[in-house]
């Protein structure tokens, strides 16, 4: 449902509708469209798209696409990928509804907030009667923002803080031949404070 620039979802726990939707060649095709909105942004996949994307192939299914951008980005960013037709939000609310079901509220936000806003953000491709479009996959894409400090990565978002040693990014390339940036596999094994 949706009141103005607030979107109401109510959402079963463990996400099981996102990954009924999975399919792997959509999620290629969806990656190779980022990487085209953001050429010349930095940006890169993160979290569970990393593993895939380093091995050639899914070993599970997937329910939405992590991108990770630097803070002094975000706006340029989302501003690439709001003109390609995906509305930005933040969620303002998740809360307990009953013991399988959440009740979530987005709101819509202009890429310009971001200076004051880096937190909970998604994209999202809207339905006809301009309805968040939950139908298709993935149905959204989260956006994390970051700070590099001192050989140390920090997540806006939540301020979990990854060391690394290694390069920040790699790349991986797409079935159908594009590049993607991608976290370095290494910090993903590395976890918090290692």
């Amino acid at each position: 449902m949706r009141i103005g620039r607030l979107h109401i979802r109510a959402v079963r726990r463990g996400g099981a509708a996102a990954p009924a939707l999975f399919d792997a060649a959509i999620c290629y095709q969806r990656l190779g469209e980022l990487a085209a909105y953001l050429n010349g942004h930095p940006w890169m996949v993160v979290s569970g798209l990393v593993e895939p994307l380093v091995n050639g192939r899914f070993s599970r299914t997937h329910s939405d696409i992590d991108i990770a951008v630097p803070v002094e980005h975000l706006v340029e960013v989302a501003a690439a990928i709001v003109r390609k037709g995906y509305v930005l939000t933040t969620r303002v609310l998740r809360t307990h509804l009953t013991r399988t079901l959440d009740l979530e509220l987005h709101l819509r936000v202009e890429p310009g907030l971001l200076r004051w806003r880096t937190r909970r953000l998604r994209f999202w491709r809207l339905t006809a009667d301009g309805e968040l479009d939950e139908k298709t996959f993935p149905p959204y894409v989260d956006l994390f923002a970051y700070i590099l400090r001192d050989r140390e990565l920090l997540v806006v978002d939540n301020g979990l803080r990854l060391k690394f040693v290694n390069r920040l990014a790699t790349t991986a390339v797409l079935p159908e031949g594009g590049v993607v940036p991608i976290e370095d596999p290494s910090h993903i094994k590395a976890g918090p404070g290692d």
